[in-house]
Order: structure tokens, then C-alpha cells, then sequence
């Protein structure tokens, strides 16, 4: 039976609030990091900022309800104001 993901993929969880300092401390080690924001933050807007502030880039995929739209904004508020923090360029055009 295959390995549910590729070899060279690591899968950790990683629910502590010095998330950007482990981002920053994994970016010499893998050639990418994926955070699921949602899942790493529970819905924490600081665990949030602190991922996209050490991010390269942000991927929203969505199919939102009309309620959600409403969370939607506040979201990409959340990112703008952690892209401006952000030393690698990401902005979130």
C-alpha cells in the first residue's frame, strides 16, 4: 500500500504560538513550507498574521457562503496588515 503523501513531504502539526519562529527556523531546511492557517490558527487572527507575516505566499482557495464573504474580508485585512511585516516581498495583491 503507497505512503499517503511523498516521501519527501514532512507533515507536522504545529499548534504553539511561536509559529513564525518555526517558519523562519524551517525555511533553510525545505524548499517550501504550506501552513493551513485555518488548522494552525483555529480561527486565531495572531497565529494567522504570524504565518503570513513569514510567508512567500498566501493561497485562499474558496467557495464562500454569504456568510462566509463577510469572514472573507476580515481575512484579507489580517493579510495585508501581515504582508507589510513580511521581509520576502509577499504582498497581498
Amino acid at each position: 500500500m503507497a505512503a499517503p503523501f511523498p516521501d519527501n513531504l514532512v507533515v507536522e502539526r504545529y499548534p504553539f504560538d511561536d509559529i513564525a519562529e518555526y517558519i523562519r527556523a524551517k525555511h533553510a531546511e525545505f524548499g517550501a513550507i504550506v501552513v493551513d492557517a485555518a488548522a494552525a490558527g483555529g480561527g486565531s487572527a495572531k497565529l494567522f498574521h504570524e504565518a503570513v507575516t513569514e510567508a512567500n505566499r498566501l493561497i485562499v482557495p474558496v467557495a464562500p457562503t454569504k456568510i462566509e464573504r463577510r469572514k472573507l474580508v476580515a481575512t484579507f485585512d489580517e493579510a495585508e496588515r501581515a504582508a507589510a511585516r513580511n521581509g520576502r516581498g509577499a504582498d497581498a495583491a
